[in-house]
């Protein structure tokens, strides 16, 4: 895609607009939402995919991006499911990123 094969820049239009679509579909279940928060790796570390996404969104929605990993909010799920105290951010962030550099 980003190498402007055809093939593949069909595909991730196509699945820019699905993503639109979902996100229109749940924004029309809360009309006074204003703003989307991206997570996930193609937007949040290809500037490229993220603006094609950001370019098919209706324009009252405010695209942010996540500032920590989506797996965070499972960490804090998972110690109130286990009535646990939340675990600190940073000494997670301190580990998720050794384990990204692996």
């Amino acid at each position: 895609w980003q190498t402007g094969d055809a093939v593949a820049t069909a595909i991730v239009e196509e699945n820019c607009k699905r993503m639109a679509q979902l996100v229109h579909a749940a924004a029309a279940k809360s009309p006074e939402a204003k703003q989307v928060i991206l997570g996930g790796s193609l937007l949040t570390k290809s500037p490229e995919f993220r603006q094609l996404f950001e370019t098919l969104l209706d324009k009252k929605l405010q695209p942010s991006v996540m500032e920590w990993p989506q797996v965070w909010g499972g960490c804090l799920r998972c110690a109130a499911l286990a009535k646990q105290p939340a675990p600190s951010l940073n000494l997670f962030m301190e580990r998720y990123g050794l384990e990204e550099r692996v």
